[in-house]
């Protein structure tokens, strides 16, 4: 059967982010990508939504567009935690899942922990103009939008128990300099999916795909090859 590649955009981004990604494939395979609900082109549903309910958007996507169809679902960081529970729903469709500098794990450091903490106190007596500081650029820039309640109940949804879940071939692609996912939520999410195989990238940070995309499609296309071969 067919195999169709759909690629998952990251979070604040849209689906030009698999422009060339997607020219580099399409001569040898049909690749499709989307823009993600309140992204893009694609107008927002519900501002009460998580990961299970794009999840669930992606898996209708797919069935309506894509039936009869084996999928290799690629997502970056917040497409790969929607990918990542997506498959852990086991759909008969999914072939493979490639899981690149996604946090599909919530683990926050010590000094996280305690910069919620204060934030949480000093929240109480101060005015938010003051606050600034103890947030995110990600959050800084969703402040007073559509896609502010979606990033609160995003960022602590954790998957520890779905990724268990996940039974088809996983591939983690993870740089060793991403500012934004630490290396040991790779890690931990290599052990808790079974069937699964960490390629850990010198150098590369969050944006590996778009600052130095001829390394990234080298990555993917040696990826690919081993999918083909273990059909």
């Amino acid at each position: 059967m067919e195999k169709v590649f759909v690629l998952l955009h990251g979070w604040q981004r849209d689906r030009a982010d698999w422009i060339n990604f997607e020219k580099e494939l399409s001569s040898k395979y049909e690749v499709i990508s989307w823009d993600l609900p309140g992204f893009g082109k694609e107008p927002l549903i519900d501002d009460n939504w998580s990961i299970p309910e794009y999840a669930n958007w992606v898996n209708e996507k797919i069935n309506k567009k894509l039936s009869n169809k084996k999928i290799v679902l690629l997502g970056h960081s917040f497409g790969g935690r929607v990918a990542s529970y997506l498959a852990s729903s086991q759909p008969s469709y999914l072939s493979a899942l490639i899981l690149y500098a996604t946090p599909s794990l919530y683990r926050p450091t010590t000094q996280i922990k305690r910069k919620i903490g204060v934030y949480k106190i000093l929240k109480r007596i101060l005015p938010q103009s003051f606050l600034q500081s103890f947030k995110s650029d990600d959050q800084k820039n969703v402040e007073n939008t559509s896609l502010a309640k979606i990033f609160r109940k995003t960022i602590p949804f954790d998957q520890t128990e779905e990724l268990k879940k996940i039974n088809v071939p996983t591939y983690i692609i993870q740089g060793d300099k991403d500012a934004s996912v630490r290396i040991e939520i790779a890690n931990e999410m290599h052990e808790l999916i079974a069937n699964s195989k960490e390629v850990i990238v010198p150098n590369a940070t969050h944006f590996l795909h778009l600052e130095n995309p001829i390394l990234f499609n080298g990555i993917i296309k040696k990826i690919i090859s081993e999918i083909y071969e273990n059909d």
